[in-house]
């Protein structure tokens, strides 16, 4: 049976990998941030306040960032401890956590991601920026004008489909949409509550037959309950969410690009660039997020009359 490969990038405050499938398609992400409190890592940090009505305690760690820990247990304010990262954060969420005797841990992403996909290899030296960009987008076009919209609210995830221009009939592009709806939740990792709205009225007998498709394509995904259509013929699912959705790895909860996904773009540009060393305009809050390997190789300009994220690389 054929199977895909590996994309390994390696960067001073982040390592991605992309799962490929034998077409060279992108399945999956997995992003490790130095930055950031990844899943299966043990951090140290100290207890800041107990919430009573969530029955658990928050705890700012050694990265400056808070974690929420489920607990009964007793600890007093200040008091030093160490967190297994059991959720990554989303949006406007604390990652969550447990306590743990165990030292100071983090995984191995690689390790991690070969125990899953043990029989691909790594290939090196692909651009994998286009791959991400294209990730990350929330319009999907299919089926000769249909298109895919998937948005997120505070509470949940909608997945609309808009049949457009499409020859096809609204029930063939609700087949069609079936598994690039699957691919697209499996590869921006979504998880939550999640609304499908298929495209035209549903009769029953549709409906069954699509229901049965999506569990269909969801059968190897243990993460993925699918229920049933409600009266307003919104189809519900509920996947179970560990690692942070695409969008939170690349994207702040302002709608800014994170200072990592940034870098990335800088370091693509800076390597198409040709004649000494380009000028970069930048934001002067983002200075303190540049790496190294790009302070010494850019002439930096501050900007204070552009977008916290926006930069702009220009060779002299």
């Amino acid at each position: 049976m054929s199977v895909g490969f590996l994309s390994y990038t390696q960067t001073s405050d982040q390592e991605i990998i992309i799962v490929f499938n034998e077409n060279e398609e992108p399945l999956e992400f997995f992003v490790q941030r130095k930055n950031a409190l990844n899943l299966g890592e043990v951090i140290a940090g100290n207890i800041t306040q107990f919430d009573k009505t969530l029955k658990g305690y928050f705890v700012q760690t050694s990265k400056n960032l808070s974690v929420f820990v489920p607990s009964n247990q007793k600890f007093t304010q200040g008091q030093l401890v160490h967190v297994l990262i059991t959720k990554e954060a989303r949006q406007s969420k604390d990652a969550t956590g447990s306590f743990t005797n165990e030292p100071i841990f983090r995984p191995s992403l690689k390790e991690e991601v070969l125990k899953k996909y043990p029989s691909f290899k790594i290939k090196n030296n692909i651009n994998i920026l286009p791959f991400i960009e294209e990730a990350l987008e929330n319009k999907i076009p299919f089926a000769n004008g249909s298109t895919l919209l998937i948005e997120r609210t505070n509470a949940l995830w909608t997945i609309d489909i808009d049949s457009g221009n499409s020859p096809f009939s609204l029930f063939e592009i609700n087949q069609k949409a079936l598994p690039i709806i699957a691919k697209q939740i499996l590869l921006k990792n979504i998880a939550g509550m999640i609304l499908i709205d298929f495209a035209g009225f549903k009769k029953y007998d549709e409906k069954t037959i699509l229901l049965k498709k999506i569990k269909h394509e969801f059968k190897t995904d243990s993460k993925t309950k699918i229920y049933d259509f409600s009266k307003m013929n919104l189809l519900e699912i509920k996947r179970s969410r560990t690692s942070a959705a695409l969008i939170d790895l690349f994207y702040t909860k302002d709608g800014l690009k994170t200072p990592e996904y940034i870098n990335l773009c800088i370091m693509d540009q800076l390597l198409k660039c040709r004649h000494g060393k380009p000028i970069l305009e930048i934001h002067p809050s983002y200075m303190q997020y540049l790496t190294e390997e790009i302070k010494n190789n850019v002439v930096i300009q501050q900007n204070l009359n552009v977008k916290q994220d926006f930069f702009d690389l220009k060779e002299k």
